[in-house]
C-alpha cells in the first residue's frame, strides 16, 4: 500500500505537469495537502521531497516542452531523419568543459520496427580540429528515471558530464541520444529494453551526420 500511496501522489503531479507550458516536468515536492489527500503521511512526504532535492539537482527545472514535444514533421519521416535542432544556451550549462551544445529531436525505431521520434544533444568542442572534422562518440547513458523530465539532454549537468567531458576536452564530439520515452513522450521509455535501446542510439548518430553534414569524421 505504501508503494501504490506514493504512486497516486506522483500521478497526480505528472497529469499536473503536462497542464504546463514550460518549467517544471517532474520530481515536484508534496505538499501536506495533496500527501494527506493520498495516505502519503509525513514521513512518506519528508523522503520524497529529499529524494526531489536530488533529482532536480540533474534534471533542473526547466523542461522544454515546446522543444520536446513531438516534431510536426515525424508522421512521414524514416528512422535517422532530424526532426529538430536548438541550441542551448551556454549559461543555463553548468560544467567546466568548452562546449558547445545542441539539442536534437529524430526519428528511431522501436523494438517492432515501427518509428518513435527521440531526443538527445550533440557537444562540440569550441575548438575546430585542423581537419576541419570532429571525432565522434556515441555515448549511452546509465539509468537515470523513467519520467520525461529525466531526458539527459534538458538537466543543466546533460547527465554524466564527468564522463563524457575528458572525451570532449580531447577534440571528440559526443552525440547521446536520451533514448525514446525520455524528453518527448510520444511512448513511454522502455527501461532497459536493449533492443529498442540499440536502435535509439544508431540512429541518433544517423540524425547527427544530417543535423551537421560533412562535420563528423567516419571513425
Amino acid at each position: 500500500m505504501p508503494f501504490l500511496k506514493t504512486f497516486l501522489v506522483f500521478g497526480f503531479l505528472t497529469a499536473y505537469a503536462k497542464c504546463q507550458s514550460s518549467g517544471q516536468a517532474g520530481s515536484f515536492n508534496v505538499t501536506q495537502e495533496i500527501g494527506d489527500k493520498f495516505g502519503c503521511g509525513s514521513k512518506c512526504q519528508t523522503l520524497i521531497n529529499i529524494a526531489n532535492t536530488a533529482d532536480l539537482a540533474i534534471i533542473g527545472t526547466d523542461f522544454d516542452y515546446t522543444f520536446y514535444n513531438t516534431a510536426a514533421n515525424f508522421t512521414l519521416s524514416r528512422p535517422g531523419d532530424l526532426l529538430k535542432l536548438k541550441p542551448m544556451n551556454a549559461s543555463s550549462l553548468v560544467n567546466d568543459y568548452g562546449t558547445s551544445v545542441y539539442r536534437f529531436q529524430y526519428t528511431t525505431r522501436d523494438q517492432d520496427e515501427s518509428s518513435l521520434p527521440s531526443t538527445g544533444f550533440i557537444a562540440f568542442p569550441f575548438s575546430v580540429p585542423k581537419s576541419g572534422k570532429f571525432r565522434p562518440v556515441v555515448y549511452a547513458h546509465s539509468s537515470i528515471g523513467v519520467s520525461r523530465s529525466c531526458a539527459p539532454s534538458n538537466g543543466p549537468g546533460l547527465f554524466e558530464c564527468a564522463v563524457r567531458g575528458p572525451l570532449v576536452a580531447l577534440g571528440y564530439a559526443i552525440i547521446a541520444t536520451d533514448f525514446a520515452g525520455l524528453g518527448n513522450n510520444h511512448t513511454t521509455h522502455k527501461f532497459s529494453n536493449y533492443v529498442a535501446h540499440s536502435e535509439d542510439f544508431y540512429y541518433s548518430m544517423v540524425a547527427a551526420r544530417a543535423a551537421f553534414p560533412g562535420l563528423f569524421t567516419q571513425e
